[in-house]
């Protein structure tokens, strides 16, 4: 654990459904203006997850455990439990003492009293950075902290007859070195076939979503491509994440 760290602070406040509804809209409006971008463009197709909402809490009676679930098991890449002792939050980078895997035992018994401690819940971009997705003080009382919606995107369009699959989530922040929660272990994948009840079984295609994106099939584009986001659960079964099929 000691060699990862995270990296820059996401907000941790609640966004209310209006707000989330219009970075949904960006979302879309952004991967939908490639359309624009290209000559040949006729199709395209896109579908977007629901919202998930990650949750970290402390609670006592001492000693501090430390509790953090998601709204739709939807586990953030890599993801980390960590306590700062004593230290507040590194702006760019810092170790845990102590610190755990998300996919540990839950609620952690830390071992520690309420008094005062920075928590957070962290993930690892699509890129390898470190970022904040929860940040909490104990502040000598429980706590429960929730983080801002996040909903991911996938987007099939033609570009000169080939099929092309594009990708994202709403935490990107063009420019700002923000970029968006990545599902842990997360695969964009293709089946010629109506989705199996197992994702990533029988993909036809596929790629890692840390791959170049937008990613470029090699398949001609038409009807019924079956296209999918899937990732891994804290259990670590396979779940999808976005199903579309192309028209």
């Amino acid at each position: 654990m000691g060699e990862h760290y995270p990296q820059t602070e996401q907000s941790e406040d609640k966004y209310e459904m209006n707000e989330m509804n219009h970075e949904h809209l960006i979302l879309a409006r952004g991967l939908g203006s490639i359309l624009d971008d290209h000559d040949g463009n006729s199709n395209g197709v896109t579908a977007t997850s629901e919202p998930c909402i990650w949750t970290l809490e402390a609670s006592e009676p001492s000693p501090l455990n430390l509790q953090w679930g998601s709204s739709t098991l939807v586990r953030p890449h890599n993801g980390q439990i960590g306590i700062y002792q004593g230290l507040p939050f590194p702006p760019t980078s810092g170790g845990y003492n102590p610190g755990i895997w998300d996919d540990q035992p839950n609620p952690w018994n830390t071992g520690f009293n309420l008094a005062g401690y920075n928590c957070c819940y962290a993930y690892q971009t699509y890129g390898g950075d470190w970022r904040y997705l929860i940040k909490l003080k104990t502040d000598f009382k429980s706590v429960t902290v929730q983080s801002k919606p996040c909903y991911w995107t996938l987007m099939a369009y033609e570009i000169q007859g080939d099929l092309v699959l594009q990708w994202g989530s709403n935490f990107e922040k063009p420019n700002s070195g923000i970029t968006g929660v990545r599902p842990h272990n997360g695969v964009i994948g293709v089946y010629q076939k109506p989705f199996p009840e197992n994702p990533t079984e029988g993909f036809f295609k596929y790629v890692s979503d840390q791959s170049p994106n937008p990613w470029n099939t090699g398949l001609r584009y038409g009807k019924n491509w079956y296209c999918c986001y899937a990732y891994e659960t804290y259990g670590s079964a396979k779940k999808y994440l976005v199903k579309l099929t192309t028209t």
